[in-house]
């Protein structure tokens, strides 16, 4: 999975018109009215707040504003797209500046101000860990403990009458019972992206 770790924002002008451009790290399609609201407070005399956003495969979308129809979120949308990032939203506000640009040029406009935008933020690529609950004797922990590592990170340990361990790992529940061979108990306690 990709996530965005810097978005700055970026200025254009077309025709006296200010476009700004920035890129924010969504989860849900809620977290779209809580960034408008913020660029809303910081932006007030702006005239338009179009954006396009992709969480996953299945939820996306775009806003015109009141721009005419499929000239600002479409285009943004397209360059979401185009970039393939996902919990992506991209937001372009501008600021009228008298001069119309007609349909063609605000496309042009709201398209080149998100492919900028998007070509300065930056992104990490995370990978898919599983956490496990994992029982065993003391005995078998002193004797499997380095090939545990080698399988990931032990996250937590706990000592009672046994071991209770929480390994965090990219392999699965399958390959872990195959490589640690003799444990008591393998519970798996959630996915996480790191």
């Amino acid at each position: 999975m990709i996530r965005m770790k810097d978005n700055p924002p970026i200025e254009y002008i077309v025709s006296k018109s200010r476009f700004i451009g920035q890129c924010f790290d969504i989860s849900h399609k809620d977290d779209i009215l809580i960034v408008l609201h913020q660029l809303k407070k910081e932006h007030p005399k702006a005239h338009h707040f179009c954006y396009g956003y992709i969480i996953d495969d299945t939820h996306q979308g775009f806003e015109d504003h009141g721009e005419p129809k499929h000239t600002a979120g479409k285009p943004i949308l397209e360059a979401l797209i185009q970039s393939k990032v996902t919990h992506t939203l991209c937001v372009v506000i501008r600021y009228f500046g008298g001069v119309l640009l007609g349909a063609s040029g605000l496309t042009k406009a709201y398209r080149d101000t998100a492919y900028e935008t998007l070509k300065h933020t930056t992104y990490d690529t995370l990978r898919l860990y599983q956490l496990f609950e994992i029982t065993l004797t003391y005995n078998l922990y002193h004797k499997i403990k380095r090939h545990m590592e080698s399988l990931g990170n032990i996250v937590y340990e706990h000592f009672t009458n046994h071991v209770l361990i929480q390994l965090q790992t990219i392999h699965d529940i399958k390959t872990i019972k195959q490589q640690l061979y003799g444990i008591q108990k393998i519970t798996f306690i959630q996915q996480l992206y790191l």
